[in-house]
Formats: C-alpha cells, structure tokens, sequence
C-alpha cells in the first residue's frame, strides 16, 4: 500500500525517494516514465491523476486502473493539500523500478 501526502503504514512498501506522491502544479511539471510491465492500482482514498501519454484521468476512491507500463505515464496526486492512497502491483520488471522496503 503507497499513501502519498498522509502518513505512511510502518512496515508497507514504498516508491523510490520519500513516497510522495506530489500534486500536479502549473509550472512544475511531473516527469513521465516508462519501463517493460504491466502496473495496476486501486484508488483507497481520495484522488489521483493518471496520465497514458496524452490522456489524463481522474480516478477516485474506489476506482482502479491497469496499463502497459511502456506507454508514458505518470500518476499524481489530485488535490494538493488532500492525501491520496492507492494499492498497487506491478510486474515483476515495474517491482524492480518502482518498489524498496522502508
């Protein structure tokens, strides 16, 4: 379980650098990644922005998604200032990418 602007579950999994999960800003633009796998998620609480290339999807508590993971993506949180938590799994080429133990 990732939980992005809201205190953290000891002993979960978390993303590369603090698990922040940061809220879309004009001027700041989020960067894209892409990597072999499959990724698929489930919206716990509040909301998140999921963008494939050039789409972009609100996705809110109790929704999921599931993509190539080799199409640009991004995933960010909604609403600024609101925490937003999502389960996640990945391949195991997305594991290697996207998950260390805290």
């Amino acid at each position: 379980m990732f939980a992005w602007g809201s205190a953290s579950t000891p002993g979960a999994a978390g993303l590369q650098g603090d698990g922040d999960l940061p809220a879309e800003r004009a001027g700041s633009p989020l960067k894209y990644t892409t990597h072999p796998g499959r990724e698929w998620f489930y919206v716990l609480a509040g909301a998140v922005i999921l963008a494939l290339s050039d789409q972009r999807t609100v996705l809110e508590a109790g929704e999921a998604a599931e993509f190539d993971t080799m199409t640009p993506h991004l995933i960010a949180n909604a609403r600024e200032g609101r925490p937003a938590e999502i389960i996640a799994l990945y391949s195991v080429q997305g594991e290697r990418l996207h998950v260390i133990d805290v």
